[in-house]
């Protein structure tokens, strides 16, 4: 019993060095500046997301799912000189992407006893006037979107509802602004129909007075002194034509059939009512998947 339990002590203690060989490898031994900057750009080459984190940066996920679906890595890296101050240090480096050379300097700084690439240097940024996906990754319209090095095809979204792409190049440092030129899709028009026609079901509801934002104008003020009910028969939808940034319905024919009390004597009458230019315009904008009519 003993010689078995020295045995699997001895089993142990084995796996676990070369559990500890194994995430010792994994991580970047203490070296140079140059030998660090140098570990993050091959990372950036080879399209690591796990090495590029392994070199001390920390990659939020959408940097993380954009960097997976780059269209294309940088390459061919050189690393040149440093020049160090203390806890910084900047390393002269040089790839290319989409052709061209990129000259480029990466700032390292000291953190937990080595070299790191400094957070805020390492990535760039590109913001676009509409939301862009880029992958399983979604930026807001006019948001900043961290991203490693690289370049990227990012795609109006949702695709469902709008197309148009533009390509960037992303470099340590840079701040790029896209233009993203969207257009709207079959898929728009017909969802925000469908979404107008919801709204104006609930619009046309039996009701005791005319709901507002509903395009519903009823001139019962010039019959009745008081209304009790209200009820609607929708002859013709209106029709939506959409923008990027508006909309317009127009063509609807509305019946109302209103019961109240008489301006003329008192008595309770009905009345009806019948327009034929059922209107209504509104903000469009666009979320991750949807489209979203807000009627002024």
């Amino acid at each position: 019993m003993k010689r078995r339990t020295v045995w699997i002590i001895v089993g142990v203690a084995m796996a676990a060095a070369v559990v500890a060989t194994a995430v010792w490898l994994l991580i970047p031994r203490g070296g140079s500046a140059e030998d660090q900057a140098r570990a993050y750009l091959q990372a950036l080459e080879r399209g690591d997301v796990a090495a590029v984190q392994a070199t001390g940066l920390d990659v939020p996920p959408e940097a993380a799912a954009a960097f997976a679906a780059a269209s294309e890595y940088i390459s061919d890296v050189r690393v040149g000189e440093m020049t160090e101050s203390g806890s910084s240090a900047s390393v002269s480096a040089s790839f290319s992407i989409a052709g061209e050379r990129v000259d480029t300097e990466i700032p390292m700084v000291r953190s937990g006893g080595r070299w790191v690439p400094d957070q805020a240097a390492a990535f760039g940024s590109a913001q676009a006037d509409i939301a862009v996906a880029v992958g399983d990754a979604v930026f807001a319209a006019g948001a900043a979107a961290q991203l490693l090095p690289a370049q990227y095809e990012m795609v109006a979204s949702p695709a469902e509802f709008l197309a148009g792409n533009a390509t960037v190049q992303i470099t340590p440092g840079s701040s790029e602004t896209v233009a993203v030129e969207g257009a709207l899709t079959p898929a728009a028009a017909e969802h925000a129909q469908d979404q107008l026609t919801t709204y104006l079901e609930m619009c046309t509801e039996p009701a005791t007075a005319v709901a507002a934002s509903c395009g519903i104008s009823i001139p019962w003020a010039a019959d009745l002194s008081a209304v009790s009910s209200i009820t609607y028969r929708i002859e013709q939808l209106p029709t939506v034509t959409l923008t990027l940034t508006s909309f317009q319905a127009g063509g609807g024919v509305l019946v109302a059939t209103v019961n109240g009390t008489s301006v003329d004597d008192g008595s309770e009458t009905t009345v009806t009512y019948r327009t034929s230019n059922w209107a209504l315009r509104g903000d469009v904008a666009f979320t991750d998947d949807d489209i979203v009519l807000s009627v002024w």
